[in-house]
């Protein structure tokens, strides 16, 4: 910005002076005063449109100038502007008797609309460029062309006399200009408190648009009755600190297009295209967050943003507050969406009506991973916001986001309380990682903790395999003898008794069970039985395990029988336990 002080026009300002102080002093301070123009018999005149042209030409000859030129707005304090034997024009304030302008620039009169918000056009050099009253500069920019845009906003405040909310309408202009054949939006946000002030000059896009109608007109609109709505609930210290970041990006030269977050509290308000046609953020310091060739939309509710590199989509994830920002291409996609599903939670209350406590079920929409679709096959995947980090939770081998597992964070939430957070990004890495390994894997579930040495301890996981949809039980990383372990169950059930698991397994239409003591697993019963039931024992549970028609009673940790004989049915099994 270029500054400029008072104008030097020294023999005006001593014509003039003296008899304007006097007459300031024998009237109201409330009340304009207008510039007046006396002889050597101090005859008063006053400049007006009126004045006889002798009087004029002599108003002219004494201070130096060539021409003058009245204002056909008589309500403008700009009464009228003279012109320097240079050509350039400066406006006299008939308020202050000040000179607007130096002999750089010409001032035209100002616009009503304008002259609200402090400003006007001044020409220089055959350029035109807005100029601030207030701050005494004309804008970096130059321009062609000119529309002014009103943003009208319903504001609501407390009016403390009346002790309720009062509706007013605010009114905020902004200027669409046109430069080098390319149109772009500067915004004036004056100080509603100090009206003579003029505002602050904010560029909210880059001159980037063809036409016009291409400016995103209703955006604007939106984002600065947003950001009045934000100061009046206290979440914006001031209403100008929403524009200065996007001002610091719209005004540079590597852009040409903006869109604005319709998330006001985001802390990237806005994505701002660059020259070489790639989209990056702009976060509210005014910094572009953006790689060469991967152009990148605003954060979604979960906190990360999905980045388009040629033809395939990633996750980039933003750790904002140690200003970390990763592209993951661990994990590329091509559409992604946010999945969720139905929670039902009971819960009691006092009804005021019935004075009583009833119980009152309430249904929420609850967060369910992420659908994630690569050509034209499906996986889940979830998002940790704690630690910044995307989990792939099943393989690519679903056709569409219905038919995906239901709620296979359920394997992670029931540590929520047990572990720390970190513990359970810890499992969801290990079974991500594996399922990049493994192609052939559609389904895999943390397990628990097997104890590899005494420092040591690896995950197991539940897997089961795409093709033949068969399930195994697997340590990564950690050698464990086949026979150990169910391999190639079609179906496996899980009962849990305390920290213990008891692992029902079927292999076709026959089942056996593996135990889990927390530390380690191993195989009790071989898939060499008709069917199983894991049952309760007054103090502890047992598992009867069905062949040949009848039933026997074993331990769940060791393949010893609880009871020594067999019966026909459940109900007669028990009646061995408790008849022992």
């Amino acid at each position: 910005m270029i500054e400029f002080g008072w104008n030097k026009l020294q023999k005006m300002k001593n014509t003039t002076q003296l008899l304007f102080i006097l007459t300031l002093l024998c009237s109201t301070l409330s009340k304009a005063q207008d510039p007046f123009y006396y002889d050597k018999a101090e005859k008063e005149y006053k400049i007006t449109k009126d004045t006889p042209k002798k009087i004029i030409d002599k108003y002219l000859e004494l201070n130096e100038l060539k021409t003058i030129e009245f204002n056909p707005d008589t309500s403008s304090i700009y009464s009228f502007r003279v012109q320097y034997n240079s050509g350039d024009w400066a406006l006299i304030d008939s308020w202050d008797w000040e000179v607007c302008s130096k002999r750089k620039y010409s001032l035209t009169f100002p616009q009503t609309e304008l002259e609200e918000v402090g400003f006007t056009v001044a020409i220089r050099k055959g350029k035109k460029y807005l100029y601030s009253f207030g701050g005494k500069y004309l804008s970096d920019f130059a321009f062609d062309d000119m529309n002014l845009y009103q943003v009208t906003d319903t504001v609501y405040y407390f009016n403390t006399t009346q002790q309720k909310h009062i509706e007013t309408i605010e009114n905020h202009l902004c200027i669409a200009l046109k430069s080098k054949g390319k149109w772009g939006m500067v915004y004036i946000a004056r100080d509603e408190y100090v009206s003579s002030i003029s505002g602050d000059l904010y560029q909210l896009t880059p001159f980037g648009y063809g036409n016009y109608d291409d400016l995103p007109l209703a955006s604007i609109s939106r984002l600065i009755c947003e950001a009045n709505d934000l100061v009046a609930k206290g979440l914006l210290d001031e209403r100008t600190d929403i524009f200065q970041g996007i001002d610091r990006l719209a005004s540079e030269d590597n852009y040409t297009k903006i869109i604005f977050n319709p998330d006001v509290y985001s802390d990237y308000p806005f994505k701002i295209k660059h020259k070489k046609g790639h989209w990056g953020l702009g976060d509210k310091s005014g910094v572009f967050i953006g790689w060469n060739n991967v152009s990148i939309d605003f954060p979604n509710k979960l906190g990360f943003s999905v980045a388009k590199e040629k033809d395939k989509k990633y996750v980039l994830l933003l750790n904002e507050d140690q200003g970390q920002y990763t592209l993951d291409r661990s994990l590329w996609f091509d559409s992604l969406v946010i999945r969720t599903r139905l929670d039902t939670n009971e819960f009691e209350y006092y009804d005021e009506e019935k004075d009583d406590i009833v119980w009152k079920k309430e249904i929420s929409e609850v967060y369910d991973g992420l659908a994630i679709q690569r050509e034209h096959k499906c996986a889940l995947a979830h998002y940790d916001n704690h630690t910044h980090q995307m989990h792939l939770l099943s393989g690519f081998h679903f056709s569409s986001a219905k038919t995906l597992p239901d709620s296979l964070l359920n394997h992670y939430n029931h540590y929520e309380y047990e572990y720390p957070r970190l513990r359970q990004h810890e499992q969801m890495k290990v079974v991500s990682d594996f399922l990049k390994e493994n192609k052939e894997v559609d389904i895999a579930t943390f397990f628990g903790y097997y104890t590899y040495s005494e420092n040591e301890k690896r995950t197991i996981l539940l897997v089961r395999h795409a093709t033949t949809e068969r399930w195994s039980i697997q340590i990564p990383s950690g050698f464990r003898s086949e026979t150990e372990l169910p391999v190639a169950t079609n179906a496996i059930k899980l009962h849990k008794y305390g920290n213990e698991v008891v692992v029902e397994t079927w292999c076709d239409d026959k089942v056996g069970y593996y135990f889990y003591n927390g530390e380690d697993i191993r195989k009790i019963l071989p898939c060499e039985y008709d069917d199983f039931r894991f049952i309760h024992l007054d103090y502890t549970r047992g598992c009867a395990v069905k062949k040949d028609g009848y039933w026997e009673l074993y331990y769940m940790n060791n393949p010893e029988k609880h009871v020594v004989g067999k019966a026909k049915t459940i109900e007669e099994v028990k009646e061995l336990w408790w008849n022992r």
